[in-house]
């Protein structure tokens, strides 16, 4: 994966930061701020790219999309061996159980269908705790994106 800010100094002298404004059929659109400073694109660039995010997942409801973004900011937290964990749970448990579902579907009701399934897999109680333990996690990432 490539890592940067995406933002280069422009031959007119204007600062241009490039970030990810919607998803369409599968393809990146891109947005561009400009700036007089390197700070100033900077922060526009950033706030821009905190509204563009909770657009997307709002207009989409993409579930698996709010999985990626909190294992993107997770990344910064915790050890590599953590991710890796947390991105096996996602796709061996969560996100084949709830990519078919809205955000707003998300309910009690579903989570307990969730933790029925989980049971009928016969996995151990360390490893069904391990899964909750990261959707919860993935829900109150969701819940402070929101409310902000």
């Amino acid at each position: 994966m490539r890592k940067g800010k995406n933002i280069y100094k422009r031959k007119d002298g204007r600062w241009e930061g490039r970030y990810i404004k919607e998803k369409r059929e599968g393809k990146i659109v891109y947005g561009y701020v400009y700036g007089k400073s390197y700070q100033e694109a900077l922060q526009k660039k950033m706030a821009e790219e905190k509204y563009s995010k909770k657009k997307m997942i709002i207009a989409k409801n993409e579930f698996e999309q709010l999985c990626y973004d909190w294992l993107e900011r997770k990344s910064d937290q915790v050890k590599l061996s953590s991710i890796n964990k947390y991105e096996s749970i996602l796709h061996a448990h969560i996100l084949p159980f709830f990519k078919s579902h809205n955000l707003e579907a998300i309910t009690d009701h579903t989570i307990e269908e969730f933790r029925k399934a989980l049971q009928e897999k016969n996995l151990s109680s360390k490893t069904r705790q391990d899964i909750f333990v990261v959707l919860r996690s993935i829900l109150f990432f969701a819940a402070k994106e929101f409310s902000e």
